[in-house]
């Protein structure tokens, strides 16, 4: 639900949500070739996003039932993102890692902030940086701990200037106009904050 200027409440899905739950793996990736003519590689759900406004929602019943739960919570975040206020597309880095903060949030598990953490900093340690993740149309995969511990770290920060950053993309702003006058952290200065953090001297983007 959003919640419009004269307080009441507006619900984003309402005739342009799909969810597709499907009980074996091999359906969920058959649907995603044959409908979305998509390669849904090791995938366990994803969210098709379209210019109508229109969201598929698809994903598969994973034996544990976290693990269900989270890729649940990170796909429905992404339909939402697309579905807010208005059609400018979310960069992949605050896209995946916003999906993933708030999945993890509803659906905690023990130990893994710490996990998410390592992982984060052990990437940027072999990769030498960032490796263009601000500014790639899709996150890679090692970049996914990454881009989640970089929000949480935002978020953490100054949550409403958070929402502010995401709403002003949706208003029309590049992500980084809307860092600099919404977040108000430029984006070099994030990234060494981001970097001290972590206690990584000189992050490089």
């Amino acid at each position: 639900m959003k919640k419009e200027p004269d307080g009441s409440y507006t619900n984003v899905w309402y005739g342009k949500g799909l969810v597709f739950v499907f009980q074996k793996a091999d359906d969920y990736r058959q649907f995603q070739v044959r409908v979305h003519q998509t390669d849904p590689g090791g995938s366990a759900g994803m969210c098709h996003c379209f210019g109508d406004g229109m969201v598929h929602i698809a994903f598969y019943r994973q034996p544990d039932d976290l693990t269900f739960a989270h890729v649940l919570v990170h796909e429905s975040v992404h339909g939402f993102v697309h579905r807010f206020r208005a059609p400018p597309t979310v960069p992949s880095w605050a896209n995946e890692g916003l999906a993933e903060v708030i999945a993890d949030e509803l659906v905690p598990q023990p130990g893994r902030t710490k996990e998410r953490e390592s992982r984060a900093r052990e990437a940027l340690q072999q990769y030498g940086g960032l490796g263009g993740m601000l500014d790639a149309r899709h996150i890679a995969g090692w970049q996914y701990p990454v881009a989640e511990t970089l929000c949480a770290f935002m978020i953490r920060q100054n949550k409403r200037n958070y929402v502010d950053f995401i709403v002003g993309i949706k208003e029309g702003l590049t992500w980084e106009e809307s860092l600099e006058q919404r977040y108000k952290a430029p984006r070099d200065r994030l990234v060494r904050a981001f970097g001290e953090s972590l206690k990584i001297k000189g992050l490089k983007d």
